[in-house]
């Protein structure tokens, strides 16, 4: 990664053991008999690394036995400068990450009624199609519920909702692998433009 500084994910479904790192969550729903008493673990998990060999070990290690559609793989991205961040407020860019994850979608042939076009649709209460950055970012603001949570005064990160958890783990390495190509290729093309953004930084500090 040239860009990215750390990736977190999040991973929500059922576990027939507490995973590392796990904790409740209400928004994850399965449908368990009431008199069934194996053991098993609904929520989430947390991690993350900046090494993308070792994130998808992570993954590996810690993947849910079970998913369904109220599950989601939450990703939190940092930056190895904040000033990256500020290419990712715009609208344009929100038009081109959901370009880059239809293209997604497409090229693996994921099934039209799943849970990941759902999400990209915007018909997910916890992955909303609205793009607020603005009021993100505000200390005060309580709507993070959309594809692209910018979360910045509370994690550093850009919070990545839209993906869901996917039966098959490969699809999920394969989603990892497209958000760092998204977000480190929207810098390539727009290096330029932060050229530009420094200069004025660097007159200030001299000042």
């Amino acid at each position: 990664m040239d860009y990215i500084k750390k990736i977190g994910i999040e991973l929500e479904g059922l576990w027939s053991y507490a995973p590392i790192d796990a904790y409740e969550d209400s928004s994850v729903e399965f449908n368990i008999d009431d008199d069934d008493d194996s053991n098993y673990f609904i929520g989430e998990c947390s991690f993350m690394s900046d090494n993308l060999t070792e994130l998808k070990n992570m993954i590996k290690d810690r993947y849910p036995e079970d998913v369904n559609s109220s599950c989601g793989m939450h990703c939190h991205l940092s930056f190895q400068n904040d000033i990256y961040y500020t290419l990712f407020t715009r609208k344009r860019f929100y038009d081109y990450f959901l370009s880059k994850m239809h293209s997604f979608g497409v090229r693996n042939k994921i099934n039209e009624k799943s849970a990941f076009w759902r999400r990209l649709n915007g018909q997910n209460n916890f992955c909303n199609k609205i793009f607020i950055p603005s009021e993100q970012l505000k200390t005060d603001c309580n709507n993070r519920y959309s594809q692209l949570n910018f979360c910045y005064e509370e994690h550093r990160t850009i919070e990545i909702r839209s993906l869901p958890m996917f039966k098959k783990i490969q699809l999920a390495f394969l989603a990892v692998d497209e958000l760092v190509n998204i977000f480190e290729s929207w810098i390539d093309i727009h290096y330029d433009q932060i050229e530009q953004l420094r200069k004025p930084i660097k007159r200030r500090v001299l000042m």
